[in-house]
């Protein structure tokens, strides 16, 4: 009988856990987050060409302001927020140059951070640090690839259920 896939069940992916696939899953996300903006964008202007009302166009495409969409030739851009000291993003350059001196580790970043303003948690500046860490693993383990182990649920495999 095979593992049941319901909710609190777990699978091990040797592949979801790839970070390049994992990037790639973000850019057809975010690409097909585009094209749905540009189709709103375009039922919006061929609606407001059949000289629809305002309101009208907006209940049509589910829109609740589409005045400042007919201003513009194509889909406004999404803005990012504003960074804040809770992130560690707010400190990059610091960060940055840290590691190019050498300082590369999170508790004694954390500490520096801390002491210009920082107000977020470690585990937030550990997430960060870990996406420049993989560049230099990748280069080491270049050189001696590691086995790839594949996961196959044997018949009397137990679903991990979250405690």
């Amino acid at each position: 009988m095979l593992p049941d896939k319901g909710i609190g069940s777990a699978q091990i992916d040797p592949i979801q856990d790839d970070p390049h696939v994992d990037a790639t899953h973000r850019r057809r996300v975010r690409h097909a987050h585009q094209q749905s903006r540009q189709a709103v964008f375009d039922t919006v202007h061929a609606l407001n060409k059949q000289d629809l009302s305002y309101s009208e166009i907006a209940r049509r495409t589910g829109r609740l302001s589409i005045a400042k969409w007919l201003t513009f030739e194509t889909p406004p851009d999404r803005q990012k927020a504003a960074l804040k000291p809770t992130s560690p993003l707010y400190f990059e350059a610091f960060l940055a140059q840290c590691w190019r001196d050498g300082n590369r580790c999170g508790r004694h970043l954390l500490y520096d951070i801390k002491q210009r303003g920082y107000t977020g948690s470690f585990s937030n500046l550990e997430r960060l640090l870990a996406s420049s860490r993989r560049p230099e693993r990748s280069v080491k383990d270049s050189a001696s690839p590691a086995p790839i182990i594949s996961y196959q649920p044997g018949r009397d495999a137990v679903p991990i259920r979250d405690p």
